[in-house]
């Protein structure tokens, strides 16, 4: 009888682990697909900041060297403020938004998988909230 009792034991402490493992797998791999997307946001984001750039050069460009019409100062300013100034910065702003939520899940993910550590998972945590707090500043 206590044989038959620690096999019980066993299976069962080792279907834990198995379901664990699995558990971590997936948790894995939905890590390094919102890893992909935040950095491909990230690049994104650069991207958007240097076409905003390219567009106030080039329109500084066409300002210096043509000659316009005498309400082209009117329209024109008005056009390059709302690109570059609103819509430009609207966008950017919604990718920021975006990617604080990318990071707000990879760090639950992460801490998801660090509850199977214990204690020193749990430590992990804390720091991983601090590390996406600063992140999500420096953004």
């Amino acid at each position: 009888m206590e044989r038959s009792a620690l096999q019980r034991d066993y299976n069962s402490t080792l279907s834990q682990i198995n379901m664990c493992q699995a558990q971590s797998r997936s948790i894995e791999e939905q890590l390094e697909f919102v890893r992909r997307k935040k950095s491909e946001l990230g690049n994104l984001k650069e991207e958007i900041r240097q076409n905003k750039e390219r567009a106030r050069r080039v329109d500084m460009g066409i300002m210096v060297t043509e000659w316009r019409g005498e309400n082209y100062g009117t329209y024109h300013d008005a056009y390059v403020y709302d690109l570059c100034n609103t819509r430009y910065t609207n966008y950017i702003n919604e990718v920021d938004h975006n990617l604080d939520a990318l990071v707000n899940e990879e760090k639950r993910l992460e801490n998801e998988q660090l509850e199977n550590q214990g204690l020193m998972g749990r430590l992990r945590q804390g720091l991983n909230w601090i590390t996406s707090e600063l992140e999500k500043i420096t953004n």
